[in-house]
């Protein structure tokens, strides 16, 4: 080989994170501690306990804060906040399980990477986030769309440690094909390079909570997680469950601990539910001995004696699970990019299929579903469907209607209709139904074969979900991302069976997400059942392709939106609780009662406190269970949709 392909066979790394210590002394000594708010942030609440915030993490509802334990355990008193940890630090731990080194690309031809190789797919388009030791900004074979240090907030997220540049090689090196360099499983993705450890291998929870915001803001697709530890902290949790209402798949590593005695449980972050556990395997298809074993494990992929990059312009050899997550992490890029539709639920039911078969049952605590495999058919010629969808038709306490339809414009091919990977039916026609009389998450997907060898990709419908006697049977059968006995199903029902609101393409519906001005504007029109007849046409940022155009117009010509000093409606930017109270009173009838509750930070005289005053007390907008109303918080999809429906039921 040339100089430029030697390396040095080192240990694989595995970043931990050691659980934090909580106050128990009366020191007066301050300590960072993360601490986690029921909803949003209330740095009022931390200031009146002493606390100094050092930084705040709006989407996760978490702040890091400098106290002292008097300091912190007055805030552990507030109702609002749900937990206090100090930060934990990470470090990066060792394996020496390497096993007799075969051949560079041994774990890459396991995978069977050739089926996505012959069919043109790279993860081209899909952004991928490693949040790591940073990645080396001289490798060729590594190429960063873009990168953030959370150590010391630059731009330098230069690895000088090296893991980061090894796990993004695997995931993303970009060498050509049958070259000496790295090539990587998906080496088109656009790569994000998140640096929250430094050169010795030590970080804090505060930075990953960070770089998870900061993938967040980027739209990034999915997050590769070579990091773990025995510990988890409310605060990550927090903001890995926003990263999963935001439709972003995570992919964790399992840990390194499986020779170690006592151990029942993999490592987390791997083990939290918005996470894919990763195991690591090894040459004969078993799980490699230092790889976690546990009922978080749920895919497994090669992690020994793994060639990938390294720090500078070098190339080295790691074994961990670490090394397995970025092949889960690259697979799921090319899945990605061959059907761009896939929801991240379906992304991770789908990659249970991509398997190779295995001797033992699946799924269970080694490998989970087992190791990951591409499947013959990404190189075959056979198109999937177009689109399929699965639908609650009727649904009684009994009993529900599916109607399952598919669109496709081929002859002379067979359609399959599985239920939950079960053939329920095989035919050329393209619509079926069935009643099912059973609570449970259902999965319709549907394949074609020409009769012959080839054999389509599996298309699937969003998930469905029966709970045939629950009142709000009819949302929670159409978005699977609606959690049972939610606060919102009931009022958000009605607003969904009339057809005022709808969810995404995806299938989700995101009652988390911050609802802008313009579909505020654009659900009150459809509600009023406007005539569109609006000719105001002075917003310098209303474009007429915008999808609230005409209902904006029709708005602002009513006297009901007004734009900026600036001439802009700015119609993309969430609307605060003031805004959304003054809109509403502009459209609707509200009787003045004088009854309701008073709210310290309701100001007299302000532009809103009579439109926010009347709304509360009429029971439309609630407030916090620290006596607040927040006129600045920004409105959720759950909390508008509620304050409508409260809205239509006094009309």
């Amino acid at each position: 080989m040339t100089n430029r392909t030697a390396f040095f066979i080192v240990i694989g790394i595995l970043v931990t994170l050691l659980p934090g210590m909580f106050f128990s002394s009366a020191s007066a000594a301050e300590q960072e501690y993360l601490v986690t708010f029921e909803e949003v942030v209330d740095e009022s609440v931390i200031h009146n306990a002493g606390g100094d915030i050092k930084k705040v993490y709006e989407n996760a509802g978490v702040a890091l804060v400098s106290l002292t334990d008097d300091s912190a355990g007055k805030l552990s008193k507030n109702r609002d906040v749900t937990n206090i940890e100090a930060d934990p630090p990470v470090f990066l731990s060792e394996t020496d399980e390497l096993e007799d080194y075969q051949f560079p690309v041994w774990g890459f031809n396991k995978i069977q990477l050739q089926h996505a190789n012959r069919a043109g797919l790279t993860g081209k388009g899909v952004k991928v986030a490693v949040i790591d030791t940073g990645i080396s900004t001289s490798h060729e074979d590594l190429n960063v769309k873009e990168g953030y240090n959370f150590l010391n907030y630059s731009s330098n997220y230069e690895d000088d440690h090296g893991h980061g540049s090894h796990v993004a090689g695997i995931l993303a090196g970009s060498a050509p094909l049958q070259s000496d360099g790295m090539r990587g499983v998906a080496p088109g993705v656009d790569l994000y390079a998140a640096k929250v450890m430094d050169d010795q291998g030590s970080g804090r929870h505060s930075t990953i909570i960070e770089a998870i915001e900061w993938s967040i803001e980027k739209n990034v697709d999915i997050i590769n997680l070579s990091i773990g530890g025995q510990r988890a902290s409310e605060g990550l949790t927090k903001a890995l469950a926003e990263a999963h209402a935001e439709g972003i798949t995570m992919v964790g590593a399992a840990g390194n601990r499986g020779e170690e005695t006592g151990i029942t449980n993999i490592d987390y972050p791997a083990r939290d539910k918005n996470v894919i556990g990763t195991a690591a395997t090894n040459f004969k298809d078993e799980r490699a001995p230092f790889s976690t074993a546990g009922s978080g494990v749920e895919i497994a992929a090669p992690g020994v004696s793994i060639y990938s990059a390294s720090t500078g312009r070098g190339y080295e050899v790691n074994s961990g699970t670490s090394m397995a997550a970025p092949m889960v992490s690259g697979m799921l890029a090319i899945m990605k990019e061959s059907d761009p539709e896939l929801s991240s639920r379906e992304m991770r039911l789908q990659l249970r299929e991509w398997t190779a078969p295995s001797q033992v049952s699946t799924p269970n605590n080694n490998i989970g579903y087992g190791r990951i495999e591409f499947p013959r058919y990404l190189s075959e010629t056979l198109d999937p469907v177009m689109a399929i969808k699965a639908e609650a038709a009727e649904i009684t306490n009994e009993a529900a209607d599916i109607k399952i339809t598919w669109s496709d414009s081929r002859t002379n091919v067979t359609f399959e209709l599985m239920r939950n990977g079960e053939t329920i039916y095989k035919g050329q026609g393209k619509t079926y139904t069935e009643r099912i009389s059973k609570d449970g998450n259902y999965v319709y997907s549907i394949r074609v074969t020409n009769g012959e060898s080839a054999i389509s990709p599996e298309k699937k419908a969003s998930e469905l979900r029966l709970r045939l006697k629950d009142p709000g049977a009819q949302v929670l059968s159409r978005y699977p991302d609606l959690i049972e006995n939610a606060w919102y199903i009931e009022e958000l029902t009605p607003l969904v069976k009339d057809n005022l609101i709808n969810g995404y393409t995806d299938g989700t519906f995101r009652p988390q997400r911050k609802i802008t001005r313009a579909e505020v504007v654009e659900l009150i029109s459809r509600e009023q059942n406007w005539e569109m007849q609006g000719t105001y046409n002075s917003f310098t940022d209303l474009s007429s392709s915008h999808f609230a155009y005409n209902s904006i117009r029709e708005a602002a010509s009513r006297g009901i939106v007004e734009g900026y000093t600036d001439n802009k409606v700015r119609p993309d930017q969430p609307i605060t609780r003031a805004e959304v109270s003054v809109l509403l009173t502009r459209v609707y009838h509200y009787p003045g009662t004088g009854n309701g509750e008073n709210f310290p930070d309701l100001e007299a005289g302000r532009y809103y406190y009579e439109q926010m005053k009347k709304l509360s007390d009429n029971g439309i907008l609630r407030g916090y269970p620290n006596g607040s109303l927040q006129p600045g918080g920004e409105v959720t999809r759950a909390e508008f949709s509620a304050m409508l429906t409260r809205t239509r039921s006094i009309q």
